[in-house]
């Protein structure tokens, strides 16, 4: 991941923090420089709701695009600071009013803000109850540098504009360590790195008392606030009185810095040692030169090559830069990611209403479809590692059961990531229980990779039907989504991976609340299986198992810790497995034995 100085937006872009606003809650834009879109109030950050005069936490521009407006729930402040196109601003924004470069506005009286669902937006306002695309969210032209988001002076936010390692544009939050994409049509820009510091002296010999040694510093980390000094210089020695004088670039926050450093007894080089501290450390982790940059700074003809804060390494030439973020796939539209030439389509099964959804090329322009029962969405002539991402604009039903369905195909291979409810709810983000299915949704299809596709966590709720047979025939999927659900409903995963017959690791299965047949032929065929998933729930109710491992022809290891087992439960479930292999069971269990219990020639042990 890279950190930028700002990201640029084009007024169809928004960016979800997950916070949702209270009357406590108190947002810094650091740095602001607004742009030109008269019309609509473009909004910098903001969520509303139906109720806008008592759910409204926004700061935007006014209709004419040359002053700030903003509303606090009840309160509200038209037009109270011009601005000007371009300039930078500093931003807080709490209960006691807005204050601008220092200057407070404050409100008439203590708001009130109703509650809500709708978490806070950035560049534009989070208000599902507007029409459509721009009108509905009033993005705003503008560049953003970072933005901190307090609750009761406690910081839970601390977005810092960034490019991560698939080379989206967005914020990285620091405090959850999660990096928040675009979720609009439009698409951001990226501003002048800020990712590294080098150094080096401009002689390499220390002299008498008083010679000024000049050290030129490039900072591209200009976190600061304007005014304060990025970097101190000290160093200690032998006698004699130095000056270093460091030259900063012109980055926000970045300023140039003389400091005079006091030797004890005689100077001599290799005694000479110097010590670079952040004005403004917070980020835990040491400053890294790029391979481009100068490897080492040197002090007289000393080469300095780390520095510590206290016991904190703040700058190093050597070590390996830490890993990238974690990418926050349940904020990312479900994306399918070609590997091969592709054609894709997404087809119809017995489904008699319409589908209306919009998909995007590697960001590009959203494109508007339509799916009924006598047509298709074909998407042709996707190159290898071309992304397209879907998403509705209204709530759509695209499945139903095994026998009413819409589903993807393609020509080539694919890989799949992101949120699987950006096919069914205009909020996915947000959302958090299921109200219908996504069956079938990859049926037979040449997916490969679903690891990272995000189905929920472990508090959505979930519905009958709801991930039947979504991956069923896919021979050629090797890593399969997590299943974090908790309590099950009727016939959930019917079929979901079965005759997957490259998989060889199943998800795991932490669910203890099980519903009839809800793992009913999950893993059926699955050849390549070897090691079920832990089945740790004491009661399994009327065919939950129901043939759940059939014909996996390598699995040679389960453990099932039920201890009460419903009608059918386990009918045939471990029929036509390996011929040896290893089951454990809870010790109060009793177990016959076959192919509707512990397979035939399988050592059995105790769980301790």
């Amino acid at each position: 991941m890279q950190y930028v100085e700002y990201i640029e937006t084009d007024g169809y872009c928004w960016f979800d923090t997950g916070l949702i606003p209270t009357v406590d809650t108190k947002v810094e834009m650091v740095n602001l420089w607004p742009g030109v879109r008269a019309g609509e109030w473009p909004v910098y950050f903001g969520k509303s709701d139906t109720d806008w005069t008592n759910c409204t936490y926004t700061f935007k521009s006014n209709n004419d695009g040359n002053a700030f407006d903003s509303r606090f729930g009840n309160q509200l402040k038209d037009s109270y600071c011009s601005f000007t196109v371009g300039s930078n601003y500093n931003v807080v924004f709490d209960a006691t009013g807005v204050t601008i470069n220092n200057t407070l506005y404050a409100w008439s009286s203590t708001p009130v803000l109703s509650s809500d669902n709708h978490t806070l937006w950035l560049a534009a306002e989070n208000n599902d109850s507007r029409g459509g695309d721009w009108n509905r969210h009033r993005a705003s032209i503008a560049k953003f540098g970072e933005i901190k988001v307090w609750e009761n002076n406690v910081l839970i936010g601390d977005f810092k504009p960034a490019v991560d390692n698939n080379s989206n544009v967005g914020f990285y939050d620091e405090v959850t360590s999660t990096f928040k994409q675009n979720l609009g049509t439009g698409t951001p820009v990226a501003g002048p790195s800020l990712s590294s510091i080098a150094a080096e002296a401009s002689k390499t010999s220390l002299a008498a008392s008083g010679e000024t040694i000049n050290i030129t510093v490039t900072c591209e980390n200009a976190w600061t606030a304007t005014g304060n000094t990025f970097l101190t210089l000290s160093s200690t020695g032998d006698t004699g009185s130095t000056t270093i004088t460091a030259t900063a670039p012109s980055y926000t926050g970045a300023t140039a810095r003389t400091d005079t450093l006091t030797f004890i007894d005689t100077v001599t080089g290799d005694e000479a040692e110097i010590t670079i501290r952040q004005k403004k450390y917070t980020s835990g982790q040491p400053f890294y030169l790029g391979a481009n940059e100068v490897s080492e700074i040197y002090l007289g003809d000393v080469a300095i090559t780390e520095a510590y804060l206290g016991d904190i390494l703040v700058f190093s030439t050597g070590p390996t830069p830490p890993p990238p973020p974690p990418i926050d796939y349940r904020s990312m539209p479900l994306t399918i990611e070609s590997i091969d030439t592709n054609d894709l389509q997404l087809l119809s099964y017995h489904m008699s209403n319409t589908y209306s959804g919009k998909y995007s090329i590697n960001s590009g322009a959203p494109v508007s479809f339509t799916v009924t029962s006598g047509n298709a969405l074909t998407i042709t002539g996707l190159s290898a590692g071309d992304k397209v991402q879907f998403t509705v604009d209204t709530d759509q039903t695209i499945g139903i059961d095994t026998s009413n369905y819409r589903y993807f195909s393609s020509t080539g291979r694919f890989n799949v990531y992101g949120n699987a409810m950006s096919v069914i709810y205009a909020n996915y983000t947000s959302a958090n229980a299921y109200d219908r299915t996504i069956a079938e949704l990859f049926d037979s299809s040449k997916v490969v990779d679903a690891s990272n596709l995000w189905l929920g966590d472990e508090n959505t709720s979930i519905i009958s039907n709801c991930f039947r047979a979504m991956f069923f025939g896919c021979t050629g999927l090797t890593a399969a989504p997590a299943l974090p659900f908790t309590t099950l409903a009727f016939n959930c995963y019917q079929a979901m991976f079965k005759n997957c017959t490259s998989l060889t690791t199943a998800p795991e299965l932490p669910a203890t609340t099980l519903a009839n047949s809800c793992y009913r032929q999950m893993f059926q065929s699955c050849t390549s299986l070897t090691t079920a998933p832990v089945l740790s729930a004491a009661v399994v109710p009327q065919e939950a198992y129901y043939q759940m491992f059939s014909v996996c022809s390598s699995l040679n290891y389960i453990k099932c810790l039920a201890t009460s087992l419903g009608t059918s439960a386990t009918f045939y479930w471990a029929s036509s497995v390996s011929a040896t292999g290893t089951f454990v069971k809870d010790a109060s269990a009793s177990w016959t034995t076959g192919v509707s219990g512990i397979p035939n020639g399988w050592t059995v042990v105790d769980a301790s």
